[in-house]
């Protein structure tokens, strides 16, 4: 196959799968966000982030596969579950409120609060993360977001076990 059709093939599935194909609505870069999935809707996801040949020792890792469900409760007001594998305890909760860009006029922020990492075993996948979040879009910057979290001081440390129980998001 030449680099010309190889390029046009490469082209032609970015494009349609483009069009099919979208980020979760409540997570950006594994941190949460003031989306809130829609009331009376479900979401299914499946997050599965890993690196390509490169080897652990260089850099390389892999984080466990995630299958999520994600349910509106009402208008506002999230819940979901989460099974992660390669995992003794595999499950784990997470719920959201949040108010949506405008709601007290036009230059109110979005706000969301809300937890995720609800384990099922103390002390190792209990993160059990608390936060509150505060974000506003601004053209042509995008969305701006600031957020504060508390957790599970045991597990919620840094490679060399300091706490990072506290944090700015």
């Amino acid at each position: 196959m030449s680099r010309m059709t190889s390029a046009l093939w490469g082209l032609f599935l970015i494009y349609f799968s483009s069009q099919s194909l979208f980020a979760t609505a409540t997570t950006q870069v594994w941190i949460p966000s003031t989306d809130v999935q829609a009331f009376k809707s479900i979401h299914f996801g499946l997050d599965n982030y890993f690196t390509l040949l490169t080897k652990v020792g260089r850099g390389g890792y892999m984080f466990p596969t995630d299958l999520g469900l994600t349910v509106g409760v009402f208008p506002g007001f999230e819940l979901g579950v989460d099974l992660c594998e390669q995992s003794d305890y595999p499950l784990s909760g997470n719920a959201k409120f949040a108010l949506p860009e405008g709601w007290l006029g036009f230059f109110s922020p979005a706000l969301a609060i809300g937890g995720f990492g609800f384990g099922t075993q103390k002390d190792v996948t209990d993160n059990n993360v608390l936060y509150a979040l505060m974000a506003k879009t601004i053209v042509p910057l995008g969305r701006l977001s600031v957020g504060y979290y508390v957790g599970n001081e045991r597990l919620l440390v840094t490679s060399k076990g300091q706490c990072r129980m506290a944090c700015l998001l």
